[in-house]
This record gives C-alpha cells, sequence and structure tokens, in this order.
C-alpha cells in the first residue's frame, strides 16, 4: 500500500522522512563520542556503519569507504545505505532509498526497518544492484541490523559482509558439478567402447565428439557466470530440432527430483521445426524454465511446455499456475535474487536473460496473473 504525505514524503516500504542536515552533525559528533562504538569501528573487520532512526549514516568505517572508494567520511555522513553504495532504484522516488516498490524485497531495508520496529537484531541477504563506471554490478550481502540506544535516542549498528563468493561456489557445486558428473559419464562410457575395435563405428565416435564438445561448452558456461554481466561465452551454432530437443528435455525430467508428484506436460508442434541456435545454451535455458515453474507449482498439479511459432520465430512457452507475488515480480531476473533459503539460489532466471538475450540474441520474458498463471517465454529467430 502506497502512503501520501506529500510528494516528497510519498513510499511504497519505509518512511521517507530525514532529519535535517544541522540534527544530522549533533548526531556524528554524539556517535563520534561514544566509546563503545568506537571500539566497534576499530575492531569490526568488514563493512560497518551506524544509521540513525531515519536510516542515515551518522558513521561509518574505513573499510566501507574503501568498498565505494570514498575518501572523506563527512561526504556520505546523511545519505541511506542505497544512496551511499548507488543502488539503481535509490532514486526510484523523491524519498529515496527505502521508499520504492523494490525496496519491500531488499533484504538490507528488510533488516533495518525490522530492527527499528522491533527493537531486535535483524539479519537478512541483500543483493545490490549498483551503477558504477555507466555498468551495473551486482553486490550480494549478509546484513546484520542491531538496535542500540545512545543519549535517549535509537540508532542501529550496520554490519555488512559480502558472500559474493561463497554464493558462487554454493551454485557451481549445486549446478555446474552435478551437469558436468553427468556429462563426464556419458563420454566415459562412450570412449570405453572405442577400445574395442570391433565396436567403433562411425556413430560411436560421433558420440564421443559431441560429448567432448558439451563438457566444453558447459566449462564455458560456468566461467561467463562466473562473473557479472560477462558475456564472454562463444556460442556453438548448429541446426537444431523441435522435436529431439523436447525429446531430450522429456529424458531429462523423467527422474528429475523437480518433477516429484508434479505432472509436466510436453506438447511437441504438429510439425517439426527446425531452427539454428546454440544446442547447449538452449537446453539449459528450457530446463532452468522448467526447474522454476515445478518448483513453484503444487503437488499433483502440472506445468505445460509448448511451443508456438510465426513465420519469423519460434518460442518455447512454460505454463504453470501459480502467480509471482506482485513484491518480486520486478527482480525476477535479477543476479542472485531468490525466495530459497541457503546459498546456491537465484542464478536460474538471471542465467536464462543473460544467455537467452545477450548471447543467443533471442527474447526472454514473462506473464502473470490470477485469471492466467505464469508463463516464462524464450523466442528466438528462425
Amino acid at each position: 500500500m502506497t502512503i501520501y504525505d506529500d510528494k516528497k514524503n510519498e513510499t511504497f516500504f519505509a518512511p521517507a522522512e530525514r532529519q535535517k542536515p544541522e540534527a544530522i552533525s549533533l548526531e556524528v559528533q554524539t556517535i563520534a563520542g561514544h566509546a563503545v562504538v568506537d571500539e566497534i569501528m576499530k575492531a569490526s573487520g568488514g563493512l560497518f556503519a551506524v544509521l540513525n532512526e531515519q536510516r542515515q549514516i551518522v558513521a561509518i568505517n574505513e573499510a566501507f569507504l574503501q568498498t565505494i572508494g570514498v575518501k572523506n567520511s563527512g561526504d556520505v555522513m546523511g545519505l541511506r545505505l542505497g544512496e551511499y553504495v548507488n543502488c539503481v532504484h535509490a532514486c526510484d522516488m523523491p524519498g529515496g532509498c527505502g521508499t520504492s516498490k523494490y525496496c519491500s524485497t531488499c533484504g538490507a531495508a528488510i533488516a533495518i526497518v525490522t530492527a527499528l520496529n522491533t527493537s531486535e537484531t535483524v539479519e537478512r541477504r541483500c543483493i545490490l544492484t549498483t551503477e558504477r563506471d555507466y555498468k551495473e554490478l551486482d553486490l550480494y550481502f549478509n546484513v546484520r541490523s542491531h538496535p542500540i540506544e545512545i543519549s535517549g535516542r535509537k540508532y542501529l549498528l550496520l554490519f555488512m559482509q559480502d558472500i559474493s563468493i561463497q554464493q558462487q561456489w554454493a551454485y557451481l557445486e549445486n549446478t555446474f558439478l552435478h551437469d558436468i558428473s553427468n556429462t563426464l559419464q556419458g563420454l566415459v562410457g562412450a570412449a570405453a567402447s572405442l577400445t574395442d575395435e570391433y565396436k567403433v563405428t562411425r556413430q560411436r565416435i560421433d558420440t564421443v565428439s559431441k560429448l567432448s564438445q558439451r563438457l566444453a561448452q558447459e566449462v564455458a558456461i560456468q566461467k561467463s557466470l562466473s562473473t557479472t554481466l560477462s558475456t564472454s561465452y562463444t556460442p556453438i551454432y548448429n541446426n537444431l530440432s523441435t522435436i529431439n530437443l523436447l525429446d531430450e528435455i522429456q529424458k531429462v525430467f523423467q527422474h528429475h527430483p523437480a518433477a516429484k508428484q508434479r505432472l509436466l506436460d510436453i506438447c511437441p508442434p504438429e510439425m517439426d521445426i527446425a531452427f539454428v541456435s546454440d544446442h547447449a545454451l538452449v537446453s539449459r535455458i528450457l530446463v532452468n524454465m522448467i526447474i522454476n515453474a515445478l518448483e513453484a507449482t503444487p503437488a499433483g498439479e502440472r506445468v505445460k511446455l509448448n511451443i508456438e511459432t510465426t513465420s519469423e520465430s519460434v518460442e518455447f512457452c512454460v505454463w504453470n499456475r501459480t502467480v509471482i507475488p506482485e513484491d518480486i515480480v520486478e527482480r525476477i531476473f535479477q543476479r542472485n535474487f531468490t525466495t530459497k533459503e541457503g546459498f546456491g539460489h537465484g542464478l536460474g532466471t538471471y542465467s536464462m536473460k543473460l544467455f537467452g538475450e545477450k548471447i543467443l540474441g533471442g527474447k526472454v520474458s514473462f506473464t502473470t496473473d490470477e485469471e492466467s498463471g505464469t508463463i516464462f517465454r524464450f523466442a528466438l529467430q528462425v
């Protein structure tokens, strides 16, 4: 629900009101003279700041200044966290950080507002998309917000730890190592058959060649995902068939854990459609689309994959009945954003957009509403 006082105080989440500059100066002096905060500032090995009740910075440690590239702490006093780190949504509303539609799903904003309202320590994970040198950069933090009373006023001790590396390794373990293990098993089996001269056929040699190529592609795909906004992956284009591709997808989900107790309807087109693209990437995008749909679908219900065509394009459509909440819709394709607990999530939809559009030149989109459910679409030119 949007709250209106006047245009400047309009907000979709946290209060927009701020302390005036002269009040900020007094708070900065109060915090600077507090012995306990001073010791925490010196001892903290990570990013540390102190916020007032209006969520404005009144103290910050050297590590936090260096991370953002600011030399003078006085330049950031009175700013809110998103404004300081240059979050791309910090200026969406006149009230600044904490007041936009995105802020209601921001881990840092939730931790800060909840700690202020409950006077309890709150910890959340936060994905920040910042802009530096005209490029967007995704940062992944663990945020801990601890309320403290100083001179009769409430403040927050804000601790932030960059956990981007842990997230990347967890994703590597959860997805890439599983995919590469399956490819290696097939490659080893195919290569073993070549040791018997009586079994060496053109087909077996082709199988080994294709599996070796797939293995190289899997490594290249993961390398591309390991860096933010990387488009270093070079696609390998081949002639593809929709019927063969859907048959492969069907086999992937025959025993997939996400499909347990759920129905997957794969509807091939009436006529086979030939198109040119990178087999590994198209397959990965479709698998991610289906996994997301299955995980959002209650047991006993179904997910559908069908193909829509025009004279110029082939479009893969994955449907499920569940509606995506409004506050999550805006973040669906953001790197690392997830509603799941633990590390290793939040790259599925991001990679769909990255590879489907920036690498393959297609279009990845979705619609969601109560009447039609949710449909993810992946369109490629033919």
